[in-house]
This record gives C-alpha cells, sequence and structure tokens, in this order.
C-alpha cells in the first residue's frame, strides 16, 4: 500500500518519529555536500540541490513500489527533501562566511 499523503500517519509513533528524523538526517549530508561541491553559491545552485535530492527520492520510492518489504511514502520524500534543504542551507551559509573571512583577510593583507 502506498502512502500517498505526506504525514499522514496521526499516530506518530515512536517508529515513525524515528523514521522521519533518520530521512532528515541522512539527506542532509547531501544538500550540503552538493552546494559546497560547486563553484557558486547562488540560489539556483541551492534549489538545483534541492530538486537533485528530490529526484534521488522519488527514484528510491518508485523502487519500493516493487519490493514486497518496503512501503513507499510521501512522507520519505517530504523528509529527504527537507533534509537536503537543511544540509543546502547550512553549506550556503557557510560559504557565505567564509567568502567574508576571506574578503577581510584580503584587504588587511593589503594595508
Amino acid at each position: 500500500m502506498v502512502s500517498w499523503i505526506p504525514f499522514d500517519d496521526a499516530s506518530f509513533s515512536l517508529r515513525s518519529l524515528f523514521d522521519i528524523l533518520g530521512n532528515l538526517l541522512l539527506f542532509v549530508p547531501f544538500g550540503y555536500l552538493y552546494v559546497r561541491s560547486q563553484l557558486s553559491v547562488h540560489r539556483a545552485v541551492f534549489l538545483r540541490g534541492i530538486l537533485m535530492a528530490g529526484l534521488l527520492s522519488v527514484g528510491v520510492e518508485l523502487v519500493q513500489v516493487f519490493s514486497h518489504t518496503r512501503i513507499p511514502s510521501m512522507t520519505d520524500i517530504c523528509t529527504n527533501v527537507i533534509g537536503a534543504g537543511v544540509g543546502a542551507a547550512i553549506a550556503r551559509k557557510a560559504s557565505k562566511e567564509r567568502r567574508e573571512i576571506l574578503r577581510e583577510l584580503d584587504c588587511a593583507g593589503e594595508r
């Protein structure tokens, strides 16, 4: 049975909360590393990283449609994309801060 409505499980058992947290944490490095691997950190790179995570997550869930032991879920896709977005946001902020520090060091070296 495919769960088409994300976060539809109103009982939020310990297992489902663990699954949500696991999916979030699993994709944080994906978003972070994707953004950090790019030469620039423009908004398009940020959005492209989230799109790539979404496509990967949809691919994994499509494979699970044919598995007898797994249940595909929109909650998994949403939490994976949110996790990648968190990682991408962290990378974008870290890159901006790094550029500012390098600019300050460069300006201090010219004096």
